[in-house]
């Protein structure tokens, strides 16, 4: 679960990115839950990575046997 309050990534560095979701994800009470799990997290876009990572360490602390992640973007013009 997302335990802080973030800036909108999109106009962030690399850096900033990583620093503005250092510590932004926690284990929940369901962690236990992914011991020895397979684990798809679905993200709209994975630009640097940052959200995903983040979220992928959590994951891993708690067991998780992999994770795997996929990326949905678009772009619609007329």
């Amino acid at each position: 679960k997302r335990t802080k309050n973030t800036k909108a990534q999109h106009s962030l560095s690399f850096k900033e990115r990583a620093d503005n979701l250092h510590n932004a994800f926690a284990a929940g009470a369901d962690l236990p839950k992914v011991k020895g799990k397979r684990i798809i997290l679905l993200d709209d876009i994975i630009t640097t990575g940052a959200t995903i990572r983040g979220c992928v360490e959590v994951l891993q602390a708690g067991g998780a046997a992999a994770v795997y992640a996929l990326a949905v973007a678009g772009h619609l013009s007329k």
